[in-house]
């Protein structure tokens, strides 16, 4: 879910077109490589295949829409948009962290390529990726990696490479614009394949770069020219016809997938079971937010066992936005659960922004504001039904929050 709009309605619109009588509800494909010029050459018209192509706009609207990018740009496959990227921004003499853990064609291209060429390439995986990115140029994020399925605090990388002037890169392949939007947590730039669950249907290839800062877009677009890979304009027209349907094939998939991981997590031959979903795993604390807003209450929920194995790990990011005092707000919480081994036992540890916040998200989940089931996924929270919640309003006021943060730390 985001804003008013479910995922379905959010596809649909995406892809939506003009409503002009007469003219078709789906507009075909426009298989041009050449086209009639206009004699004056600084009319911003179509003139070459490789330059422009009508359809493209069309889905690279649609795109932008989703990821919630000023723009996107579309290209031949999911290498040839995140190369592109590489190409721009990880020149000589820089620092480049790629994920260990994600996929392996991205480490084969900077070792490959961009190595030679002087880009000092650093592989970390997800856990590490903060750490490893802490005097790093360019980073390239994965999340949730493919295929380990591990995942990146996103919101913390993007602040950390933002507050040292680094360009930070999402892959969103995995989780698509559907189930988050890295843009909205800092990120500068989003890269994907369309390939997969986006198009969901086998049958092309095709990758996309979003982004709303105009220069670098301006200049990714200019490579895109010069280099040549571009999407065709019967592959853009079908990546198009598949989006309208993404919304309702996706939570079919997260349904399927979570019912998977539930079944198979019981099953006694399986000893772990790598699944970025969250529902299932934290109604374990429900019964808990029963309790007042105590510092030994807040303790004691925070302290609780979870996953059973270091392989079940859970993250949430709930964006509360909204109006307060005349100005807007707006604020990333996120919530990472996950097992770990302490002096050969199994222990929890629960990393959050505030203790306050992350009581409201699954206070939130309860009372059905948040989902109650799906994937991995970036939750929108009015900022009234955040503040009027039990544990939401220790958020409000200066000496609240660090009166939770003592909390969260104790």
């Amino acid at each position: 879910m985001n804003g008013k709009y479910g995922d379905s309605t959010r596809s649909v619109k995406a892809v939506g077109s003009e409503a002009i009588p007469g003219r078709p509800v789906a507009p075909p494909p426009v298989p041009a490589s050449t086209y009639h010029l206009s004699p004056d050459e600084t009319e911003s018209l179509d003139s070459y295949g490789r330059s422009s192509n009508p359809t493209w706009r069309q889905l690279e609207s649609a795109l932008a829409e989703l990821e919630g990018a000023a723009t996107a740009l579309t290209f031949g496959s999911g290498m040839a948009a995140i190369t592109s990227a590489l190409r721009v921004l990880a020149k000589p003499d820089t620092k480049l962290v790629v994920p260990a853990d994600g996929y392996y064609q991205v480490r084969r291209y900077a070792a490959e390529y961009l190595s030679p060429h002087g880009v000092t390439v650093v592989e970390a995986r997800s856990a590490e990726m903060c750490e490893a990115s802490a005097d790093a140029d360019v980073v390239l994020a994965e999340t949730p990696a493919n295929p380990g399925l591990d995942v990146v605090d996103l919101h913390h990388l993007a602040m950390d490479c933002r507050g040292r002037g680094a360009t930070l890169i999402v892959d969103n392949t995995t989780a698509t614009p559907l189930g988050q939007q890295p843009l909205s947590l800092g990120a500068d730039l989003v890269v994907a394949s369309a390939t997969k669950a986006l198009s969901g249907h086998s049958d092309l290839l095709a990758g996309y770069v979003a982004g709303s800062q105009p220069e670098l877009m301006q200049v990714l677009e200019r490579d895109r020219l010069l280099t040549g890979p571009i999407l065709g304009a019967f592959e853009a027209w079908l990546v198009l016809r598949s989006l309208g349907s993404a919304g309702l094939r996706f939570e079919r998939q997260c349904q399927n997938a979570q019912a998977l991981a539930v079944m198979l997590r019981a099953h006694p031959a399986v000893k772990s079971v790598r699944y970025p979903g969250h529902r299932d795993l934290m109604k374990f604390l429900l019964d808990d937010l029963r309790m007042s807003t105590d510092r030994d209450g807040l303790k004691t929920m925070l302290k609780r066992a979870v996953p059973a194995t270091t392989q079940d790990v859970v993250l949430i990011f709930v964006t509360v936005t909204g109006m307060r005092r005349g100005q807007l707000v707006q604020d990333v919480f996120t919530r990472k659960i996950f097992a770990k081994d302490v002096c050969g036992s199994p222990m929890s540890a629960i990393q959050i922004t505030t203790a306050g916040a992350i009581c409201a998200e699954l206070d939130l989940f309860r009372e059905g504001v948040l989902p109650q089931s799906g994937f991995l996924r970036q939750e929108q929270v009015p900022l009234d039904a955040f503040l009027n919640n039990r544990f939401g309003k220790l958020y409000e006021g200066a000496n609240a929050v660090a009166t939770t943060r003592q909390l969260a730390a104790a």
